[in-house]
Parts: structure tokens; sequence; C-alpha cells
């Protein structure tokens, strides 16, 4: 949002995985899921939020993106797990995104936790990551180094 409010290139596209889009803490997954993500939890966020905002307004849509609007914005591709407690956030960024006619996809992996992706083994993760590249070389012109980050993923390393 600041980048499109302070009249600056925007970029080719946005990835979002597992995203923290509102420090107001409101999204119902966050008490739903709260035994289920073993990565993320409420204390940590409110902690979190509190350091980050230092009094400020957790609506502020710089702060919460979801209280903003995507009006302007390139394709948006977003990631989570329905086991994570940012499940909600991830779906109204989503929600957002569509309502601004913004290009988007929100996929919600199932039974996978916070950045479930970091566990490159699970097959999840692997479709996940298969996914956001696809999307990411759709909208970025072939260079060496794109190339050559392109062999590296597909060899795994």
């Amino acid at each position: 949002m600041a980048i499109r409010n302070g009249g600056m290139p925007m970029p080719a596209g946005i990835v979002a995985l597992s995203p923290w889009a509102d420090l107001t803490l409101s999204g119902w997954s966050i008490m739903q899921n709260a035994e289920k993500d073993s990565v993320m939890s409420w204390d940590l966020l409110f902690v979190s939020a509190r350091n980050y905002l230092k009094g400020s307004n957790p609506a502020d849509p710089y702060a919460s993106p979801v209280y903003g609007t995507m009006r302007d914005f390139p394709p948006i591709m977003v990631h989570a797990g329905s086991r994570e407690i940012l499940r909600d956030d991830a779906s109204r960024l989503g929600e957002l995104a569509a309502a601004s006619n913004v290009p988007v996809s929100v996929e919600v992996y199932d039974g996978m936790h916070h950045l479930f992706q970091m566990a490159g083994t699970a097959s999840e993760a692997k479709v996940s990551l298969n996914r956001l590249g696809q999307f990411i070389r759709a909208r970025t012109p072939e260079t060496e180094s794109n190339l050559d980050f392109s062999k590296a993923l597909k060899r795994g390393t």
C-alpha cells in the first residue's frame, strides 16, 4: 500500500505465505486453531503486535492490510495451512483483493500448520512451492539469475 500510495512502480506480483494481515487479532482461526498450530501462538502475536505498533492503531491499513484497499495491486497468490491461527488472515486478504478486482488465488492446504513450506519434504509443501514458483515465473522476465534459481528449485537445493 505504501508503494502504491507513494506513486512508486508496483511489483509484478505478490506472494504471501501464511500472512499476518490483521494485527487486531480478530480472525476466528486464532482461537479455533490455537491448539492445532504447533508453530504460532496468540501470545507471540500479541507481544509482537504490541512491540511493532508501539501504541499505534492496530487497524491502521499500513499495519493491518485487511483494513485497507488493494485497488491497483498486481496479481496475488496467498498460501496458508488449515491448522494455523493465521488462516483467516489469508482468507480475508484474498477477499479484500477480490473486492478490489485484483487477480488473486488463495490456497489453504488441509492439515498444514503455519509456514508448512519450511518442511520441504511434505507433499503439500512441494505442491505449494511448485505453485508459487509457477506464479513467480509467469510474472518475471527470464534472466540468467532467474534461470539459475529455477534450476536450483527443480534440483531441490
